[in-house]
C-alpha cells in the first residue's frame, strides 16, 4: 500500500510548504483501500511521522460508516480539521473534527434539492459473459420501482481496456459504497423520472497488451448479451425497449453490437 504524500499547507511567501508540527515531525496522508469494496468503503488516513527515527503514528483515520474527505487542518500539530460527511442518504456536509477531545461539530447545513433523483433504487450488479469474464453494472431504478415491473432501459457505457480479469477487478477498489448521489447536466440517471431503468457500466474489452482492440466487436457483443441477459433475468427491463449511448469512446461503440445475433 502506498504510505501517503506529504502534507503541505500555505507558506509565508504564498507557496505549498511540509506541514511540521511543535515538536519537528512531518505528515503523510493517502487512502486505504480494502479488496472487499463492496463491505469496506477507501477510508483516508494521515500518518505523523518522526523525523529523527522514521516512527508513525496514525493520528486521522476516515470513519468506517460514512464517506469522509479531508480538508484543510487548522493546525500545524494536527489537532482539528475539516472534514466533509456523507452517506447515501446524507447530503455532503462539513465539520470540525477535533481528534484531541475526539468531538465532530456540523459547520454546514446542505439540503438535498433533489430527492426524485437521489432516492432512486440503485443496484450494483455482478454479469458474467459468455467466456467468463465478469463486470459490475449499476442499474438506476426509479425511487417508486416495485419488484418485477418491466420498464424501457438506457444503458450508458464507456469501454475500457484490460488484459486480464485482474486488471478490471483492481479497478474496483476506488468504488466507495458511502457517496450520496451526485449528478451533472449530462448524468444519463436523469431518465429515471421518465420511467426508464438506467444500467450505467465500464464494459472491459480484453486482449494482449496493445492488441485489446482486436477483440473490440466481438467483446462488445459479448458485454451487451450478458447485460440483457442477466437484467432480462432479474425482471428490470423490457428488451423489447431498448437504448444504447455514450460519450466518446463509449459513443464509438453503440452501432457495433447489433450485428445479425438475433439476442440483440
Amino acid at each position: 500500500p502506498s504510505p501517503g504524500v506529504m502534507l503541505t499547507r500555505r507558506g509565508s511567501r504564498g507557496g505549498l510548504v511540509a506541514m511540521i508540527s511543535s515538536d519537528g515531525a512531518v505528515y503523510l496522508q493517502g487512502t486505504r483501500y480494502d479488496p472487499d469494496w463492496r463491505q469496506h468503503a477507501p477510508r483516508p488516513f494521515v500518518d505523523k511521522v518522526t523525523l529523527a527515527t522514521g516512527e508513525k503514528t496514525r493520528v486521522f483515520e476516515g470513519a468506517e460508516d460514512v464517506a469522509e474527505t479531508l480538508g484543510p487542518a487548522l493546525d500545524d500539530d494536527f489537532t482539528q480539521v475539516i472534514v466533509t460527511r456523507e452517506s447515501p442518504t446524507e447530503v455532503p456536509n462539513a465539520y470540525l473534527k477535533d481528534l484531541k477531545r475526539g468531538s465532530l461539530t456540523k459547520l454546514t447545513d446542505n439540503t438535498d434539492y433533489t430527492p426524485e433523483f437521489t432516492r432512486a433504487v440503485r443496484k450494483r450488479i455482478t454479469v458474467t459473459r459468455a467466456d467468463g469474464v465478469h463486470f459490475e453494472v449499476g442499474l438506476t431504478l426509479p425511487p417508486a420501482y416495485q419488484a418485477g415491473t418491466r420498464l424501457p432501459a438506457m444503458f450508458w457505457v464507456y469501454p475500457r481496456e484490460y488484459t486480464d480479469q485482474g486488471g478490471y477487478d483492481r479497478t474496483l477498489r476506488t468504488e466507495n459504497i458511502h457517496r450520496f448521489p451526485t449528478a451533472g447536466a449530462r448524468t444519463i440517471e436523469y431518465l429515471i423520472t421518465q420511467g426508464y431503468a438506467v444500467a450505467n457500466f465500464t464494459p472491459p474489452i480484453v486482449g494482449e497488451t496493445g492488441r485489446m482492440n482486436d477483440n473490440y466487436v466481438s467483446d462488445l457483443q459479448m458485454n451487451l448479451i450478458a447485460v440483457i441477459d442477466e437484467l432480462d433475468r432479474g425482471g428490470y427491463i423490457d428488451r423489447t425497449r431498448l437504448g444504447i449511448g455514450g460519450r466518446r469512446y463509449g459513443a464509438a461503440w453503440t452501432p457495433q453490437p447489433r450485428g445479425p445475433n438475433p439476442r440483440l
